[in-house]
């Protein structure tokens, strides 16, 4: 009986509705009590089982009885129902499909502030990101909390753990360059270019569908979310790593 009820809550019913569905199965037509017993479930809790399971159409109420009685529908019917309801749903899958593409190319924008936030902004779709690369233009150190530097820094440290590359361009004075070593030191590449042609403290760094971007002195951090603005900022990026 295990195996059955395993296998039906494979294919979506709960244990307790492939409990009273077996049941059902075994002995025919049954009255609630019986089909409690026989399910090990408690009789309300019976009740509210087949009310589910006569909206599923596996079970049946025997009409005009004296007393209510049920009957379970033969797995046969149940399956041809089955195949029926996913022949119907794969006729409208590239409708569903194209919803779906519609919304991935809409605007969604998310908001973080403090050390916190911007905390967990730096987490924002690392599993997504595995094996791949994030890119970005990182901006100075100048007037930014030792916190938030040392958020960064864990960042990178996460990134390089799941195998995440990172490509950056930074300002070079006082208070890149350390900061700049012991990113490399993890086996990133942040180039740095002259205070003096660069000298932005926003950190902006794009993912492949998202763009973060970083305010280091106020400590806020905004998310957009859109693989246009993405792959628009990437190739931008590229550009200028190019030279």
């Amino acid at each position: 009986m295990e195996r059955y009820i395993e296998e039906l809550v494979n294919i979506g019913l709960s244990d307790k509705e492939a409990r009273v569905y077996i049941s059902l199965i075994r002995s025919g037509t049954s009255s609630v009590y019986s089909i409690a017993r026989n399910a090990e479930i408690k009789r309300p809790t019976t009740y509210v089982i087949l009310d589910e399971l006569i909206s599923k159409g596996l079970v049946l109420k025997i009409p005009h009885a004296r007393s209510q009685r049920f009957i379970a529908k033969s797995p046969e019917e149940f399956f041809r129902e089955r195949e029926r309801n996913i022949l119907s749903f794969k006729q409208i899958l590239p409708e569903l499909n194209s919803v779906v593409k519609s919304r991935e190319r809409d605007v969604k924008v998310q908001y973080y502030e403090g050390i916190q936030g911007v905390t967990e902004a730096l987490t924002y779709r690392e599993n997504d990101s595995e094996h791949k690369e994030i890119v970005g233009f990182f901006g100075t150190s100048k007037n930014t909390s030792q916190k938030l530097i040392d958020a960064f820094y864990q960042w990178g440290q996460r990134l390089g753990k799941k195998n995440i590359k990172l490509r950056g361009i930074t300002p070079l004075d006082e208070s890149t360059t350390e900061p700049v070593k012991m990113i490399n030191d993890l086996g990133h590449e942040v180039r740095t270019v002259p205070y003096q042609t660069y000298s932005s403290n926003v950190s902006i760094d794009i993912g492949d569908t998202f763009t973060r971007i970083v305010m280091m002195q106020d400590a806020k951090a905004v998310i957009i979310e859109n693989e246009d603005v993405a792959k628009t900022l990437r190739e931008v990026f590229e550009m200028v790593w190019s030279k």
